[in-house]
């Protein structure tokens, strides 16, 4: 019925399967794309992301560096922009006390009514918001010109106690002798703050009809100053085309730059914009441990709050903290489409594979029908076959079953007439010592006593050993309570007298152990291995000390009894083959092979055991021996 039963479950497997196997198939396949898509969704997204912030990234540090270097390469070059600068100022003025000079000997003027005439032209031209001034001054190191200090015209700047001034006298006069132009680097008090002193630069150039320089000069901060204001026009009047601009604080806050003009010149830190003086604050206070990074921040861009991310990086000199930035959120529309793309390739490739899917099943519905009914026809011709080759089986494991009661009943009817030989001739010489000392008139009560003892002893070890080989033989299946000391003594009491013939010595090493197991089994089984162990040590032709040794103990899994003997052990060639049926080494005395093959059955599938063997190498007595190991392994549930 079980066979029946199985045939229509796999018929219907066959029928039904690939129809739920497509189902399956395109399910996990169709949420398997749908979860790499969503997936590689995420992947676009985020490479979207990372690809604008890194541009921008790259775009607004390239901005920020580009302002940089430009306001450090102003710094470099400041004094020799400086000097250009009153180079070009003084050659100026030269060029007009020229143009007075010419034009004043056309109208027949004096020496001295040209020469005030020139110093009232240059007196008068007051520039760089009054801060820059012409000066003359003569071969003696007299200033002739110094509108702004009044005080200092007509005295010898020797004599004066100004820092510098008898060194930049000394220059001029000696350049007025070689009658050549003059640089000069000196210390000069300002106009607006005559306490103060700092580096000044000036320009001379030598004026032949009079015998004097003519010359200009600027203080060097005064003219950073003029830079400074200079950049930072060029800067605010800078535009990008992306709508980026750059930003320039000090470290007050005070912004300096700004594409609002309502937010230059102005302290954010004390903005009441709580956005506007929290970014600046952030932005100061990173500029504090860092020389360059990026910073993101909160900012207000037409009213709304967004988040900005820009690249500031200090101009040490100046304490200009210079800025770019971008905002996080105008790559949102782009996100936007590449999410409509994506959404449409997925719902496209969902509906082929949907499609597909219908297609197969349909297709696998009309193989399947087809090849349930060919396996239907095929199985039902099997069934046959396998029905017969079942019976056959059967058959067969009767006749090895039976084969191996009769080679074990052959076995024992051997021990039968071993074990009765001794009892049996005991009986025979008191019964003959009765007749002959009757015949000799010498039959005493004392005689027959004796008599009568030997043949009742031997009657009752008749009966005793007729007794063990009837239970031998007894088909009981049932569980019983035995130990391990009493089920080899049993056994040996069935087969000593085989083994002490063949002068086999049997080495007992039993730990007694209390089982509920089928008793007659096993002890068929000891007998089986016991017995193949005789034989192989029969077989052996050397003279030695012949040995078998019983060894029982437990494990805290497993009962173990191992068996094993000196005969040189199984050859490996065959070692694997010993427990097949039908496989012998005994051709010549008529072996059937069914007995190590029947033991191996018993131990699995009625003991619930395991039977192996093994070739082992060992020491007994001070002498090393070579044999076969058999070893029976059951599980503890079945110790008491």
């Amino acid at each position: 019925m079980n066979f029946f039963k199985n045939e229509n479950t796999l018929l219907k497997i066959i029928k039904f399967g690939p129809i739920l196997f497509v189902i399956t198939i395109s399910f996990f396949f169709t949420q398997l794309f749908i979860n790499q898509q969503s997936q590689h969704f995420e992947d676009e997204i985020h490479l979207v992301k990372s690809k604008y912030i890194e541009q921008n990234k790259q775009r607004v540090k390239e901005e920020v560096d580009r302002i940089h270097n430009s306001l450090k390469f102003s710094l470099e070059h400041i004094e020799e922009d400086l000097k250009n600068e009153v180079t070009n100022r003084g050659n100026e003025a030269y060029l007009l006390a020229t143009n007075i000079y010419k034009q004043s000997k056309i109208q027949n003027l004096n020496d001295k009514e040209i020469f005030n005439k020139i110093k009232t032209t240059l007196g008068n031209i007051i520039f760089d918001d009054g801060k820059g001034y012409y000066f003359i001054i003569n071969n003696k190191g007299t200033l002739l010109l110094q509108p702004l200090n009044i005080e200092l015209e007509n005295k010898n700047i020797q004599d004066t106690h100004l820092p510098g001034s008898k060194r930049f006298a000394q220059n001029i006069t000696q350049a007025i002798k070689l009658k050549q132009d003059s640089y000069q680097s000196y210390i000069w008090r300002k106009k607006d703050t005559p306490h103060i002193q700092s580096k000044k630069i000036s320009y001379s150039k030598y004026f032949e009809p009079f015998d004097i320089m003519i010359g200009t000069g600027k203080h060097l901060d005064e003219y950073e100053k003029t830079i400074q204001l200079r950049q930072l026009n060029q800067i605010n009047n800078l535009k990008f085309n992306n709508g980026s601009f750059i930003f320039i604080y000090n470290k007050k806050g005070t912004n300096l730059a700004h594409k609002k003009n309502e937010l230059r010149n102005k302290n954010h830190l004390s903005s009441k914009n709580i956005i506007l003086k929290n970014s600046t604050s952030k932005i100061i206070h990173f500029m504090q441990n860092n020389n360059n990074g990026f910073v993101t921040y909160k900012t207000n861009e037409n009213f709304k709050d967004k988040e900005k991310t820009s690249y500031i990086r200090l101009f040490k000199e100046w304490n200009w903290i210079i800025g770019s930035g971008f905002y996080l959120d105008n790559f949102q529309q782009e996100i936007q489409k590449k999410e409509i793309q994506l959404q449409n390739e997925r719902d496209n490739v969902i509906h082929q594979i949907i499609l597909s899917s219908i297609v197969m099943t349909i297709l696998f519905i009309i193989i399947s029908f087809f090849i349930s009914k060919f396996l239907n026809e095929l199985f039902t011709n099997y069934k046959k076959t396998i029905e017969n080759e079942i019976k056959k089986t059967i058959e067969k494991e009767k006749i090895l079953i039976q084969q191996s009661k009769l080679a074990a009943m052959g076995e024992m009817i051997g021990n039968i007439a071993h074990q009765w030989k001794q009892p049996l001739s005991i009986i025979s010489m008191a019964t003959g010592s009765i007749k002959i000392n009757k015949e000799l008139n010498t039959l005493t009560n004392e005689d027959i006593d004796l008599s009568t003892k030997h043949i009742e002893d031997a009657t009752s070890y008749l009966t005793e050993t007729i007794d063990d080989f009837r239970n031998f033989f007894n088909p009981n299946k049932e569980k019983t309570h035995f130990t391990t000391a009493k089920l080899i003594d049993k056994t040996l009491r069935l087969v000593y007298s085989q083994y002490k013939n063949n002068n086999i010595e049997i080495i007992q090493n039993i730990e007694n152990i209390e089982l509920l197991s089928y008793e007659n089994e096993l002890l068929q089984v000891i007998i089986n291995l016991l017995n193949n162990a005789r034989d192989a040590l029969i077989k052996e032709s050397k003279e030695y000390q012949k040995y078998i040794f019983i060894t029982i103990y437990s494990t805290k899994k497993y009962l173990i009894i191992k068996i094993k003997d000196n005969a040189n052990g199984v050859p490996e060639n065959i070692l694997n083959k010993i427990f097949d049926s039908h496989f012998t080494t005994k051709t010549t005395s008529g072996g059937t092979g069914i007995g190590l093959y029947m033991s191996k059955q018993i131990i699995e599938n009625s003991i619930l055991g395991t039977l192996k063997v093994e070739n082992v190498n060992y020491d007994y007595q001070n002498t090393n021996f070579n044999g076969a190991e058999f070893t029976i392994k059951i599980l503890n549930n079945q110790i008491n």
